[in-house]
């Protein structure tokens, strides 16, 4: 009956790291999208509407170029996919037809031009309309952005479960090595190390989503592949000798 108790609190509990894991990377995901907006805007203000566009453009493409040069089964499908998407959104914005979306750029920008002879109401509801547009415009690139940047991480998962069996088999060849010898272990460190399994590639892609900068990818897989694998490594020849 014990055992059932505590097999069954075990499961809960992952259940709700698994949870909390998944819900925090949904809200750094959006919080990342608003500080881009947020930021954008500035720039909007200060530079124009073309040069805020220009540079999230810039940014859509960085992501997309690493995605396509590191995973070509992610990007044979995502890039076909969200190009697909974007044509009909800025088809929508600008009322004409493309072909590739990312390649008329001019087309989005021409919305802040698109203004006709009307009367003041018909005017102001027009120029309404075009702010509207554009801001539209504003946060679907930068969901674009985001959403690449999701992939470019969740599409190495491999190379963190890799990381992750790697890290505990040598841990637990420590853990022999130590066992043999009449080493002492540590407690402490053992269950330090297990919470931050989590914690600590969580910082990380919070840090990547939220941080407005063009950070290389490779960089943050680097990051959450070397954290992953010190911290079982660490959590795992830190078990007890006897289990």
């Amino acid at each position: 009956m014990n055992q059932e108790t505590s097999s069954n609190q075990q499961i809960n509990r992952s259940k709700s790291i698994l949870s909390q894991f998944v819900s925090t990377v949904f809200w750094s995901f959006f919080l990342g999208i608003l500080i881009l907006v947020m930021i954008s805007a500035v720039q909007w203000k200060k530079q124009g509407y073309p040069n805020m566009l220009q540079n999230l453009n810039s940014q859509y493409f960085s992501e997309v170029n690493y995605l396509t040069q590191h995973n070509t089964f992610l990007s044979n499908r995502c890039v076909s996919f969200f190009n697909l998407l974007d044509q009909k959104i800025v088809s929508l914005m600008t009322d004409a037809k493309t072909t590739f979306a990312k390649s008329h750029l001019n087309e989005k920008i021409s919305i802040e031009n698109n203004e006709g002879h009307h009367s003041l109401f018909t005017s102001a509801l027009a120029d309404s309309l075009g702010g509207i547009k554009k801001i539209t415009l504003m946060l679907w690139e930068s969901l674009l952005i985001l959403s690449f940047k999701f992939i470019n991480v969740f599409g190495a998962i491999s190379l963190f479960v890799f990381a992750l069996l790697f890290g505990a088999l040598n841990g637990l060849v420590t853990r022999y090595v130590r066992t043999m010898e009449g080493g002492r272990e540590s407690t402490f460190m053992f269950h330090k190390m297990t919470g931050m399994i989590i914690q600590l590639p969580l910082w990380i892609i919070i840090l990547y989503f939220v941080l407005p900068l063009l950070i290389n990818p490779t960089i943050i897989i680097g990051l959450l592949t070397g954290s992953l694998f010190l911290v079982v490594y660490i959590a795992t020849s830190s078990l007890k000798k006897f289990i």
